[in-house]
């Protein structure tokens, strides 16, 4: 498990984004509530699960998981 810190970032001029690729992302949220998160997201063709607990308005624990889709299908 790990912790993440939010940080935000202001920046004078937006980067060229000229030659990148796009991720795609799907993302599906099992729980939303009283500082807990759980979710399952597919980025691309790789398919994630990550639970997330509030510590403090910015500090988060995170687990995250990654599975074959075969594994997902009940």
């Amino acid at each position: 498990m790990k912790n993440e810190i939010e940080r935000k970032f202001f920046i004078k001029e937006f980067p060229s984004l000229e030659g990148l690729e796009p991720l795609h992302y799907e993302r599906y949220f099992l729980e939303r509530e009283n500082g807990t998160e759980t979710r399952i997201q597919k980025v691309d063709d790789k398919y994630f699960y990550e639970h997330k607990t509030e510590i403090s308005g910015l500090e988060r624990t995170r687990e995250k998981k990654r599975y074959q889709k075969k594994s997902l299908i009940c």
